[in-house]
């Protein structure tokens, strides 16, 4: 109702404003709805695993495979059925009487299969010596085959059950680290998102996830390595080349001197600081850089973006380099790492490979030096020579020499002097 003066009545407004806080409080319900709602979509989506789908799958691929054996048997019942003498009795006599159509008869036959090797009941059952054969060699070999499958089954559950009770026990060990040594909450957090990354299962097998290969002889697996390693940094002019005139040494590089890796969200493949392991080249992912002591937070601003096909750090393939900046994962990623010790000592085992290299690094050094000079804070680990400059220092250093391929190996004395005076020690600077 209306005031005497036409304005609202004070009982009316009261009534408008609780109208209004209700509405207001409806809204802020829904979004608590909504925040829980994707809460319990990621916790689904962190209890589901890899594994668990990898079982499913698998159970499903092995229904249809046994669906389409017992698809095949129906089909032979029936047909053994109606193609046998008129005179013969024969479990299709009842169907004729009643003249049931044939997909009926088909739906039958199929459901006496499978009564045939589980426990269903059928009311149908062989009435000649044919039938009668053909369902004991269906129940001898269907019992084998109902026998490895319910095998198969308990196993599949067995398996997802062990790991989801791992991983029960890992993270009330975690949550227990964390109360008892009172970490804070961002931090709690922070250790438990990124921890949620390790159940998903990496997109590549790398070569150290499959054990058998140790098993194989030291020549295939050098041969297997190089093919799978060995596309990856021949995109550097220097590796190029070195891959076209030393392909032993490049072999024997990628048995002894490569390692391949796989990163998840958020990990951090080097720090500020950190003393340089090797060269680094981006397989595919996303990987960023951030120069300086810490990454910004949060970690996904302003860092300067790895591209796919380059390398980081190859300044530390040739000196002890400490790193300027910080690496991280920003999605998952692949990389493959160079190691300066196991190069060097690879190298130093193909006297012409290793001249050339050292002939390289002197230059490369020099030219990093250069680039550096005018501006010495701003050195980071990104700071590489330009391309094309370095497939002219390639270029000038391959043609340098007439040196022939490797055929030669050092002798004994050569060898110990060499490892006494690493290439790294020699191009330090």
């Amino acid at each position: 109702t209306s005031g005497s003066d036409g304005g609202l009545h004070p009982v009316d407004a009261l009534r408008t404003g609780k109208l209004v806080r209700i509405v207001r409080i409806l809204r802020m319900l829904r979004m608590i709805r909504v925040v829980k709602l994707g809460d319990l979509l990621e916790k689904l989506s962190y209890m589901i695993n890899v594994e668990i789908l990898v079982v499913v799958v698998d159970m499903t691929k092995l229904l249809l495979f046994v669906g389409f054996g017992v698809h095949s048997i129906a089909c032979s019942w029936y047909a053994l059925a109606s193609s046998g003498p008129d005179e013969a009795a024969s479990w299709l006599d009842n169907f004729e009487e009643i003249q049931s159509d044939t997909p009926f008869c088909y739906l039958v036959s199929f459901h006496w299969v499978m009564a045939q090797v589980t426990p269903a009941p059928t009311p149908f059952h062989p009435r000649n010596t044919r039938e009668y054969l053909f369902a004991v060699c269906l129940i001898f070999f269907g019992f084998a085959l109902f026998s490895s499958f319910l095998g198969r089954v308990a196993a599949s559950i067995t398996f997802v059950q062990k790991k989801a009770q791992e991983r029960r026990q890992d993270d009330a060990l975690i949550r227990q680290y964390i109360l008892d040594n009172k970490v804070s909450g961002p931090l709690a957090h922070k250790i438990k998102a990124f921890l949620r990354w390790r159940y998903r299962k990496v997109k590549r097998i790398l070569y150290a996830d499959v054990p058998a290969f140790q098993h194989l002889p030291p020549r295939v697996q050098m041969q297997l390595l190089y093919e799978a390693c060995a596309p990856a940094f021949k995109w550097h002019p220097l590796f190029f080349h070195l891959d076209l005139c030393h392909r032993e040494a490049v072999i024997e590089v990628c048995r002894s001197a490569v390692a391949e890796s796989s990163w998840r969200k958020g990990s951090e493949l080097f720090c500020f600081g950190a003393l340089g392991e090797g060269m680094l080249f981006a397989l595919n992912g996303s990987l960023h850089y951030w120069a300086g002591t810490e990454p910004p937070v949060p970690a996904s601003v302003d860092g300067r973006l790895v591209k796919v096909g380059s390398w980081i750090a190859e300044v530390a393939l040739w000196c002890y380099w400490q790193h300027r900046g910080t690496l991280i994962a920003s999605d998952y990623c692949e990389t493959l790492l160079i190691k300066s010790e196991a190069f060097c000592e690879v190298m130093q085992w193909h006297r012409t490979a290793v001249r050339r290299c050292r002939g390289y690094a002197q230059e490369w050094l020099e030219a990093f030096r250069e680039a550096g000079c005018s501006d010495q804070q701003h050195i980071d680990d990104l700071g590489e020579v330009p391309f094309d400059h370095l497939q002219a220092l390639v270029h000038s250093v391959f043609e340098k020499g007439t040196w022939d391929r490797d055929r030669t190996r050092p002798t004994a004395m050569q060898s110990m002097l060499r490892r006494s005076k690493s290439l790294r020690s020699l191009l330090n600077i």
